[in-house]
């Protein structure tokens, strides 16, 4: 029941997404045509529902040590949805209506490969600051470095004219 709230507001955002409601110009636009919203709305979703969401309902890790790095597994989670959200709006860059001014039609694609590299190594550092913390254990540290590695490589090698199978 605690998290109902969070549920809600997490399903409407999700909603107006893609629902065009806000007039601008003789026509109507989704929170996702607006001027970089994109990555960063679906970081924001994808953080609560899978941070937020599971310590409301006792799901999550519940320790006092967690509660107190709340903030660094929420940087954590967002930095790292943006890392891996960023090769997307690369793919779609040609696709994407200009007015969104998504981080690829805004810096280019080889800005934007290092825009997402640089949040993908602030979500590593957010995982070594918790691990030396307490809250993960070294192997989960190693998990998030191959995790890092792979993502690495998938970032840097993103080209809108890559196979669909690639993304």
């Amino acid at each position: 029941i605690q998290a109902y709230p969070t549920l809600f507001f997490m399903a409407l955002l999700s909603l107006l997404y893609v629902v065009r409601f806000i007039p601008r110009k003789g026509k109507r636009l989704a929170l996702r045509d607006l001027p970089l919203m994109k990555v960063f709305l679906i970081a924001l979703v994808w953080t609560v529902v899978s941070v937020v969401i599971p310590l409301q309902t006792g799901s999550g890790v519940e320790s006092t040590s967690f509660t107190r790095s709340f903030g660094l597994v929420l940087l954590e989670k967002f930095a790292f949805l943006i890392a891996i959200t960023i090769p997307f709006d690369i793919r779609d860059v040609a696709f994407d209506d200009p007015n969104q001014q998504t981080i690829p039609q805004l810096l280019g694609v080889q800005q934007s490969i290092q825009v997402a590299i640089a949040f993908a190594l602030i979500s590593f550092v957010a995982s070594a600051l918790l691990c030396l913390n307490g809250n993960y254990s070294h192997l989960t540290l190693c998990a998030f470095a191959g995790s890092t590695l792979l993502n690495l490589f998938f970032i840097t090698n993103s080209n809108p004219k890559k196979n669909e199978m690639f993304f």
